[in-house]
C-alpha cells in the first residue's frame, strides 16, 4: 500500500510545491514503492509514506538544459524527504524479517538507486519493536533521501523554426 502525502498538494506546511515538483514526489513514490521487497504475505503488505521536507529548482531556475528532441526545456527539481516504510507480519520473527529484507533493498545497490535518481537514501531510525500478544505485528522503518527529478519536454515548446522573409507589414 502506498500512502503519499504530497499528491495533488500545491503547499505543504509553508512550502509551495509546483506541478513539476508534485510530478516529482509521485515518481520518488513509485520508485521508493518499486523497491520494496516481495510480499510475504498479502494480507499485509509494508505501507510507504513519503514526508517531503524540501523540493526545489535545480539548475538556472529550474532549467538544467536543453533538449533538442523534443526541443524544450529540461525542468529539474530535488526532492529532500523522510520515507516511513511500515513492515507488518503475523509474529515478531516475520517481522524482523520484513524488516531487515526492507532495510536490504532500500540501501543495498547505491547504484541502482542513482540511476533511478536516488541520490542519498539512508536508514535513520527504526520503530519501536512491537509487545507480544497483538494479532499484527508492525514496526515503522525510516529513511532519509534526497531525490533528483528530470522533465523532459512532451513535445516541441513551439519554437519557431522558420521565418519568412516575405512579410509585409501594414
Amino acid at each position: 500500500m502506498l500512502h503519499l502525502i504530497s499528491r495533488n498538494l500545491t503547499k505543504w506546511g509553508s512550502m509551495a510545491i509546483d506541478p513539476i515538483g508534485a510530478e516529482a514526489l509521485d515518481k520518488l513514490s513509485v520508485t521508493l514503492q518499486a523497491l520494496l521487497p516481495p510480499i510475504l504475505d498479502p494480507i499485509l503488505p509494508a505501507s510507504v509514506l513519503v514526508v517531503p521536507v524540501r523540493v526545489s529548482t535545480i539548475g538556472v531556475g529550474g532549467v538544467i538544459g536543453i533538449s533538442q528532441n523534443p526541443a524544450g526545456e529540461i525542468q529539474g527539481r530535488r526532492v529532500e524527504a523522510n520515507v516511513v516504510v511500515t513492515a507488518a507480519a503475523k509474529d515478531a520473527n516475520s517481522l524482523q524479517t520484513a524488516v531487515t529484507d526492507i532495510a536490504k533493498a532500500f540501501t543495498s545497490d547505491p547504484v541502482g538507486l542513482r540511476a533511478s535518481g536516488i541520490e542519498r537514501l539512508s536508514l535513520t531510525a527504526l520503530g519501536p519493536a512491537p509487545a507480544g500478544g497483538a494479532a499484527a505485528f508492525q514496526r515503522d522503518v525510516t529513511f532519509s533521501t534526497i531525490y533528483e527529478y528530470l522533465k523532459f519536454p512532451a513535445a516541441d515548446d513551439g519554437q519557431i523554426k522558420e521565418v519568412p522573409i516575405d512579410v509585409q507589414v501594414k
